[in-house]
């Protein structure tokens, strides 16, 4: 009997020897469990900085591209609006040099007339 208490008393020493063991293992993988969960938080905190940050730039760079897109249409008015004029000028020349030297003079005035013509409707 008292070899039996003995042998119980060493298995139950052993068991919770065991227990404790397995328990601080247990303890060891939730803890680095945690750590992970919050090292993948953190990055996902970054990445998500990362993404608003790229979404910020491509906004400002389509924005900046929309005001060139619009000086350089503006730029262009103003660059045809002159041509047009001056070849205004150049068909009331011609009309006139038409009107006195004949057919070459009616030739260039169809010309130019044909070049306004043009320039209109890119101007439109």
């Amino acid at each position: 009997m008292q070899e039996q208490k003995t042998r119980l008393k060493e298995e139950t020493k052993s068991f919770t020897a065991e227990l404790t063991k397995n328990k601080q293992e247990e303890q060891a993988v939730l803890m680095g469990f945690s750590n992970t969960v919050e090292t993948m938080k953190a990055l996902n905190r970054h990445c998500s900085a990362d993404v608003e940050r790229l979404v910020q730039k491509c906004f400002d760079e389509i924005q900046s591209l929309k005001q060139r897109h619009v000086e350089g249409a503006q730029e262009l008015k103003a660059e045809h609006a002159v041509k047009l004029d001056r070849l205004r000028g150049e068909v009331d020349r011609a009309k006139i040099e038409g009107i006195t030297a004949g057919e070459e003079g009616k030739k260039k005035y169809r010309e130019l007339v044909l070049q306004l013509a043009i320039l209109k409707d890119v101007n439109a």
